[in-house]
């Protein structure tokens, strides 16, 4: 019999072993140019029927998930609440039962997860109605 062989999905890192170099970022400089982009794309962000298909590829997750994870490292924008937002619309129309819903990053599963790690972010009790709506 032959084994078969999973094929390679990452790229080898030239830099892994290596001694880190201080190379003295300014800190200043990419909060306000992240703040920049953040900004562009919510403003930016539709919200008809057709920005809620997908999961966290693309539409309302995607931009959920940048928002959670700009409000985990830059807490002063202020972004946690309209995650959230985004996350729960999102996740509200989400078409759980079928398996193709079961993807992480094209299905409703990477959807259900940001709803999660916003809420335990938040420290909601919500958390345990995702769970329960999910299961059944």
């Amino acid at each position: 019999q032959k084994s078969l062989k999973m094929s390679k999905r990452y790229y080898d890192n030239p830099d892994h072993g290596r001694a880190l170099l201080d190379v003295g970022v300014d800190q200043d400089l990419w909060k306000s140019r992240i703040k920049e982009l953040v900004e562009v794309i919510v403003s930016k962000q539709k919200t008809s029927k057709k920005d809620l298909d997908g999961g966290l590829h693309v539409g309302f997750g995607g931009v959920a998930y940048m928002l959670w994870f700009v409000s985990t490292k830059i807490p002063e924008m202020h972004q946690i609440e309209a995650a959230k937002m985004l996350a729960e619309v999102h996740f509200k129309n989400c078409k759980h039962k079928r398996v193709e819903s079961l993807g992480f990053l094209l299905g409703s599963t990477g959807v259900f997860a940001v709803n999660v790690a916003i809420a335990k972010s938040l420290g909601e009790s919500s958390l345990d109605l995702f769970v329960s709506s999910y299961k059944k």
